[in-house]
């Protein structure tokens, strides 16, 4: 199990399961190959050790856990949110290389006589 956070721009939910997101910076506890999966698929998930690195205070994911409110946002907090958001995308890429299937040496293509000579 680990925790983590949404950092999306609306509400989504992981269909046949619990888990529904409603607010940004919402955190859920969740098995960890369930997260890697909604990753994968492009769910805003970061774990919260990810999260916790742009240090986003508690009065402005008050102030702006509803997505509308971004709107009309202070610069400061928007540049968080992105860095959030960048933080999102390179998880999701390191999440997308890791489930990636290995190519064993076995499988490796091999060079043909004509490609050779």
């Amino acid at each position: 199990m680990g925790v983590y956070r949404y950092v999306g721009g609306a509400p989504a939910e992981l269909l046949d399961s619990p888990f529904k997101f409603t607010r940004f910076g919402q955190t859920v506890e969740m098995p960890d190959d369930l997260a890697e999966h909604a990753i994968a698929h492009r769910v805003p998930l970061i774990p919260v050790e990810i999260w916790d690195s742009v240090s986003v205070t508690d009065a402005e994911l008050k102030r702006h856990a509803r997505f509308e409110s971004h709107v009309q946002a202070s610069p400061e907090f928007i540049s968080k949110r992105d860095a959030l958001w960048r933080k999102f995308v390179d998880h999701h890429e390191g999440v997308l290389e890791k489930r990636k299937p290995k190519v064993s040496d076995a499988e490796e293509p091999t060079k043909s006589t004509e490609e050779v000579g």
